[in-house]
């Protein structure tokens, strides 16, 4: 409605702002964990779970 007036845009374009800023922090904690991950060989991003206690799961009777 107040398309003629400038404070509305001018807040607009710092929570664009803002959010592109937390969208670049996220990518690169994401990336400071893969490199943690590769550097001490973590396995954490590792694709594929560990599946190995797999057969120690009780299931209950009523699941059956």
């Amino acid at each position: 409605m107040n398309l003629d007036k400038g404070g509305e845009h001018e807040e607009g374009k710092k929570h664009m702002l803002w959010g592109i800023v937390g969208m670049f922090i996220m990518a690169s904690v994401y990336g400071i964990i893969a490199l943690l991950d590769n550097t001490f060989d973590l396995d954490a991003f590792s694709g594929t779970p560990d599946m190995s206690r797999l057969q120690d799961i009780n299931i209950p009777q009523y699941f059956k």
